[in-house]
């Protein structure tokens, strides 16, 4: 595999301290850039700029390896856990709700097998997505009466412009090695006053502090990772006035849940169990919901 070092993705310097050393990477393959890879904490070095406190992953692959991987990803598993991401992906129709009209046109980028467009197009919002993955175009397709395209986002928007009055993308800026060329993609194919709607992973947080190298979506395929100050920075600089940022609530099953236990917790996994198992026990709820995992909604106005 192809590596390369790299600088700041906001400010270009290449004056950084190491935040946590790398783990000993030998066999990357597409398996690790699955939705639901089970690779979690597992990373090349993490640096943080010391120029404009950006974190950051390096050496990362080339990104044309990068794009090969998403374009040739299936993952079936995905498939089991559609039901509480949907759950969870009801919040941000809400959200949208909230800034825009249901007759806007909207793009979701990295739509994957299509549940948060089902959910749009059910709102009678006028939704189109963005997809790499063969697999899951393919599926999408068979489920929902949208245009979907499998273009670059950066080939995309060379025949379009100001089209949109919203864009989505959940848990997809961290995957960008160049989030600022992205962001400028998105300004461009938006309409003037048109909304941006994100979530990612919250360098800030406390939990991404308190776990530190075991921070679980510390991934090889996370190449960023914004705070509260550098996603705004990152915003400004493209033309973007941040409008709202808020701590993430995601829905989860106690499945998944046991198993991050596992990963942070290790040998006391057992503890944390026993507490998430009486809150299924008490409540019979399928899913529980969450919002201390470092993760954040941003929305975003044109400017």
């Amino acid at each position: 595999m192809n590596f390369k070092d790299v600088n700041c993705p906001l400010c270009n310097s290449n004056q950084r301290k190491l935040l946590y050393k790398g783990k000993s990477i030998k066999n990357i393959s597409k398996e690790n850039f699955k939705c639901t890879s089970e690779d979690l904490a597992v990373y090349n070095n993490i640096y943080k700029c010391k120029n404009c406190d950006m974190i950051y992953q390096s050496p990362i692959l080339d990104s044309d390896i990068i794009i090969d991987m998403y374009r040739s990803i299936r993952d079936p598993e995905y498939l089991e856990k559609e039901k509480e991401r949907s759950r969870t992906f009801e919040n941000y129709v809400d959200l949208i709700k909230r800034f825009l009209r249901k007759d806007s046109k909207i793009l979701e980028i990295g739509s994957y097998t299509g549940v948060f467009l089902k959910l749009m197009k059910d709102q009678n919002f006028m939704i189109e997505g963005l997809e790499l993955s063969d697999w899951a175009q393919g599926i999408s397709k068979k489920n929902i009466d949208v245009p979907i395209y499998k273009e670059e986002l950066g080939e995309f928007c060379k025949k379009r412009t100001e089209l949109y009055d919203g864009i989505c993308l959940w848990d997809v800026i961290e995957h960008y090695d160049k989030p600022l060329d992205e962001l400028q993609f998105m300004n461009k194919i938006l309409k003037k006053n048109g909304y941006l709607f994100l979530y990612t992973v919250d360098a800030g947080s406390y939990i991404f502090k308190l776990l530190g190298n075991k921070y679980p979506f510390l991934m090889i395929m996370h190449l960023v990772y914004f705070s509260r100050k550098t996603i705004r920075k990152a915003l400004e600089k493209r033309g973007f006035k941040v409008i709202l940022i808020n701590r993430h609530k995601r829905y989860i099953s106690k499945k998944y849940l046991f198993n991050r236990f596992d990963i942070i917790s290790g040998r006391f996994s057992f503890i944390f169990k026993k507490i998430a198992a009486l809150y299924f026990d008490i409540t019979k709820k399928e899913f529980i919901p969450i919002d201390f995992m470092g993760l954040m909604d941003v929305v975003a106005k044109k400017t």
